[in-house]
């Protein structure tokens, strides 16, 4: 018989996490601070700006950066991670967000057709990476910020040379999510060419 919780909690930074088992975390914390500081120091946000975090999982990038936008939007195929990004914005009493259960390939199109078009998109996919009409979707609506966060560096530079002909380069950080290991996250911020 299993017995106890059906969740844990953790923090990264202040943040306050509630975690189900069928969720996805990162489990190294102080790394993973590290990683969102990154990606909270590129999206350099401002009070007018409206995100989009897609594959948002519980909420982690989301509700960890600088709550200076207009509005944040998650996205994420798991429903009870989204249940738990909606928990957690509550918890940390945070606002502006909205956690939506759907495929980021169909979603992301119905956003930027929305009245407030994204103007940071940040990806933080599975190893698979970004599919061809995710990126298609981006290049044709001419988003004009995209941070990419990736476990697979062979994925990320597969994506990245479908973006090159529209989109620069502009940094680009690797965080060691687990010393002595393979196991590596990067960081890119991309710019759409004017």
């Amino acid at each position: 018989m299993i017995s106890g919780e059906d969740h844990i909690y953790d923090y990264i930074g202040e943040r306050k996490y509630k975690i189900s088992p069928d969720t996805f975390f990162q489990i190294n914390t102080m790394q993973t601070k590290k990683l969102y500081d990154v990606v909270n120091d590129y999206a350099n946000i401002e009070k007018n700006k409206v995100i989009v975090d897609a594959f948002s999982g519980i909420g982690s990038i989301a509700l960890y950066l600088n709550q200076n936008y207009k509005k944040m939007y998650g996205i994420e195929s798991n429903k009870n991670a989204v249940k738990d990004s909606i928990n957690n914005m509550k918890l940390n009493e945070l606002k502006n967000c909205e956690f939506i259960n759907d495929d980021v390939t169909e979603e992301i199109p119905k956003l930027i057709n929305k009245d407030e078009k994204p103007d940071i998109i940040i990806f933080d996919p599975p190893r698979s990476g970004l599919n061809e009409k995710i990126i298609e979707s981006i290049i044709a609506n001419k988003i004009k910020d995209v941070i990419y966060v990736s476990c697979n560096p062979t994925t990320l530079a597969r994506d990245l040379k479908s973006l090159k002909e529209f989109y620069d380069i502009l940094k680009v950080q690797p965080v060691d999510m687990f010393p002595q290991t393979y196991h590596l996250e990067s960081v890119v911020k991309l710019r759409r060419r004017t």
